[in-house]
């Protein structure tokens, strides 16, 4: 899944207000604010580059890059949403850091999320904890998630809303 274009995410925030905004995405979204030290995946590049690891400098700030968690029509996998650097994952982070499978978010039954690392080679990490191999961790809007060596925030529609309308002030 592509990230979404900013300018449209504003529009969209402006015609429909906080609560229709909010309705109308009912999933996750993963941000992430590319910088001066971005690094982009080649098109021949098959394995994962080690991980140089680090928050955000000066913190959250840069290009605003926002994605959705969804389900994409090419993954067979009903119970989980993937995440990795390959392109028919659900949500594809081309950094060459990611695993081309790095990790998977799930629903639970309460409605709750989790994220699940999927052997990656870098690692995955909630909140500057690391997950062990294989192992899952709950997942909570507001968590800042490390795969491999990109950083990513967790938000709800609200955080968007929140996020695109600061934007669209600054303008």
């Amino acid at each position: 899944m592509a990230d979404m274009d900013i300018d449209a995410l504003i529009r969209e925030a402006r015609d429909l207000g906080r609560e229709a905004f909010v309705r109308r995405y009912p999933h996750l979204f993963l941000l992430s604010y590319e910088g001066e030290n971005s690094r982009e995946v080649g098109p021949a590049q098959f394995f994962t580059d080690v991980a140089q690891r680090g928050a955000p400098a000066g913190g959250w700030s840069g290009v605003l890059h926002v994605l959705p968690v969804v389900k994409s029509a090419k993954n067979p996998y009903s119970d989980r949403i993937s995440i990795g650097r390959a392109r028919n994952c659900d949500v594809v982070l081309r950094d060459p850091s990611v695993s081309k499978l790095h990790a998977h978010v799930r629903r639970d039954e309460a409605g709750g999320w989790s994220l699940h690392d999927a052997g990656s080679h870098n690692g995955t990490s909630i909140g500057g904890r690391p997950l062990a191999r294989d192992a899952s961790a709950p997942l909570q809007v507001g968590d800042s998630i490390t795969l491999g060596a990109l950083v990513l925030q967790v938000a709800d529609a609200e955080g968007v809303y929140n996020v695109v309308t600061r934007l669209s002030q600054a303008r």
